[in-house]
């Protein structure tokens, strides 16, 4: 066995080890459990440092090619060439919004409220498909928020029975709860007066480390209201203070056709709220909203960045969507002189996924102490 195929299967084994060994309820914990743990992940550091350097002069073809850039395009050329029926890239800030990069039917999107100054979006060198100078949105619940108005009667934003929708969006979330539902963008429910509250045409909208699907269907009989349908993705391990690219693709109308995703990759969930339908989802010429809903209340509002959120009258193939997110992680920075001889140092790190993977993004250090 080559070394890189004794790595490849320690991994696995020293990740295994590791969270069977992890400390889940802080509160409870002793001193045994502390050094059950830190030993535990030591022996996986150790072997996994060990085995790399044994293996570095036998990687598998895979994985250097996943360690490579990749772009050959960039991400915004690569968007319109699937087509987007609206597309926001948040690049150039005009002095009332953010145009859309789709000439076929421009709908800018106009700030109402005040937005934060523009964020750094998504970059390489981890993120090699965009530029050094690329801009993201930046939203702070009840300051402010983007709409976009509807061209009208069956335009490009009006989703019908029989419509395939792709909502599409890359997130840096500063804080999100389970059991709150923060809109990265949906259309209807906007709680404008003379328009209908429950008209939710569509929705995708972040909730935990979850990402969500809400719309409302027609009611069947007259006097009853229309009914909500939400869908809800579960693992989907999505972590504060870092980019994710989340989508999710629809055929309205016809049942087990929901697929989403994140960083690339599907994501299994349910339908927790009125069950999967083939009803026709409500549709009228509302507006569709960018980062907030129901009047730009607070509790619905995303905070953080919002970047290249895009709207397709298609269901992108699972291959396209993950053409969307090309990742390199970085290496661990480690400055060996910061660490004192003849000690063992301890970093306690915020923002690991609960996920028996080493494949995540670098968490956030909280505290680090070292021990004889």
């Amino acid at each position: 066995m080559s070394g890189q195929e004794y790595l490849y299967f320690a991994k696995h084994a020293c990740c295994e080890l590791f969270f069977q060994n992890q400390i889940t309820e802080w509160p409870a914990v002793n001193q045994n459990q502390v050094t059950q743990c830190v030993h535990s992940f030591l022996l996986a550091a150790f072997a996994l440092f060990f085995l790399q350097n044994l293996s570095s002069a036998d990687q598998r073809p895979s994985e250097i090619e996943a360690e490579k850039p990749k772009a050959s395009i960039s991400y915004r050329d690569l968007i319109l060439s699937h087509k987007p029926a609206a597309f926001w890239d948040f690049q150039q800030r005009d002095h009332d919004g953010f145009r859309s990069l789709v000439q076929k039917q421009p709908v800018p999107a106009l700030i109402r409220g005040s937005l934060d100054d523009a964020a750094a979006g998504p970059r390489p060198a981890e993120f090699p498909l965009f530029t050094a100078n690329n801009q993201a949105a930046a939203f702070e619940p009840g300051q402010g928020f983007l709409r976009v108005v509807d061209p009208g009667e069956k335009s490009d934003l009006d989703f019908a029975a029989g419509d395939a929708i792709t909502l599409e969006a890359w997130i840096n979330p500063k804080s999100t709860k389970s059991g709150q539902y923060y809109y990265i963008i949906g259309k209807g429910r906007t709680n404008r007066k003379g328009v209908a509250r429950d008209n939710q045409n569509y929705s995708l909208r972040l909730t935990g480390s979850e990402i969500s699907f809400l719309f409302c269907t027609q009611p069947e009989k007259k006097g009853e209201k229309p009914t909500y349908h939400r869908w809800t993705s579960s693992g989907g391990g999505i972590s504060t203070h870092s980019w994710h690219h989340v989508a999710v693709t629809y055929l309205f109308g016809k049942k087990n056709s929901l697929k989403a995703y994140i960083d690339g990759h599907a994501v299994s969930g349910k339908w927790d709220a009125g069950g999967d339908t083939a009803r026709a989802p409500v549709v009228d010429n509302d507006e569709v909203w960018i980062g907030s809903s129901m009047g730009g209340a607070a509790s619905s509002s995303f905070n953080g960045q919002l970047d290249e959120v895009a709207v397709y009258r298609s269901a992108l193939t699972a291959d396209q969507v993950a053409s969307h997110f090309q990742h390199v992680l970085p290496g661990p920075q480690i400055d060996w002189t910061m660490i004192p001889a003849n000690r063992v140092q301890v970093d306690i790190l915020e923002g690991i996924p609960n996920q028996k993977s080493w494949s995540f993004r670098p968490p956030r250090l909280a505290a680090s102490f070292t021990q004889p």
